[in-house]
């Protein structure tokens, strides 16, 4: 099950924004066996992103009555490179992606590993969200030239 929502949260601009405006650590892993990768900042309950995408949930049929793990921020530099992993092994994983703008041959995408071993890409449409299992093998792309900002909710 990998659902993709677009055109759902209004105010990508203030988003990115605030967004921009979060402190950032370096350290979390995909994998323990692998090295850190990106950059993450926590989510507070009281700010615009999370609450925007709160709004989004209580319209979202499969996220409807999921406790919320963890909110977070993704932020990759250019050209950074990240391994593929799995969330878990249960729950759901919302991704939002936040840059206001959007050109395919910048990356960016979130690459999918499918059973026969293909890929599927999801672009990184600005205010595009897309909700898969936490057990499905899956890594981001860094833009070329640009930081890419992509918010995660983790789901029980």
């Amino acid at each position: 099950m990998l659902e993709i929502f677009d055109n759902k949260i209004s105010n990508i601009d203030e988003i990115y924004k605030e967004l921009t405006r979060l402190p950032y650590f370096y350290g979390d892993r995909d994998a323990p066996e692998y090295e850190p990768t990106g950059l993450t900042s926590s989510l507070s309950t009281d700010c615009i992103t999370y609450n925007s995408i709160i709004n989004f949930l209580s319209k979202c049929e499969p996220l409807q009555n999921k406790t919320i793990k963890r909110a977070y921020v993704n932020l990759f530099i250019p050209r950074e490179n990240a391994n593929f992993h799995i969330d878990g092994d249960k729950g759901l994983t919302l991704l939002y992606y936040a840059n206001p703008d959007f050109d395919c041959n910048e990356g960016g995408e979130t690459k999918f590993l499918s059973n026969n071993n293909t890929i599927i890409s999801v672009l990184p449409v600005p205010g595009r969200i897309v909700v898969f299992p936490a057990e499905s093998q899956h890594t981001a792309s860094s833009f070329k030239n640009k930081h890419r900002f992509t918010v995660a909710f983790k789901f029980e």
